[in-house]
């Protein structure tokens, strides 16, 4: 079982044998080539398979950790009401500007 946390994007390449665990870049994307992978992907600009020939299998994130070995705190924060006077619909199709954001959770080794 791997983990790879990044704050940009992750790139793996020719995993062909497989892969088990969690790609997480909360600020760039993951990208997988060629290889087979087991488990969580979280990224905040997409994820892409490219090169044909490889099977991901998305699991759940209880079935790699518990909530004391996750690696990443996920939470929402709300944005500003741009002036609207509440958080609820104006009509605009934003919903109190609610995000999701992503925290990292040391000891996490930098390479």
């Amino acid at each position: 079982k791997v983990v790879i946390v990044s704050k940009r994007d992750i790139n793996i390449t020719g995993w062909v044998g497989g892969m088990t665990g969690a790609l997480i870049a909360p600020n760039g994307s993951v990208t997988i080539n060629h290889g087979n992978f087991t488990g969580i992907i979280i990224s905040g600009k997409g994820f892409k398979q490219t090169g044909g020939g490889g099977t991901i299998n998305m699991l759940e994130m209880s079935d790699l950790f518990t909530e004391d070995t996750l690696p990443i705190i996920v939470y929402e924060e709300n944005g500003s009401d741009n002036g609207n006077g509440g958080t609820g619909d104006n009509g605009s199709g934003n919903e109190g500007n609610q995000k999701s954001k992503l925290e990292i959770i040391e000891p996490i080794r930098e390479i």
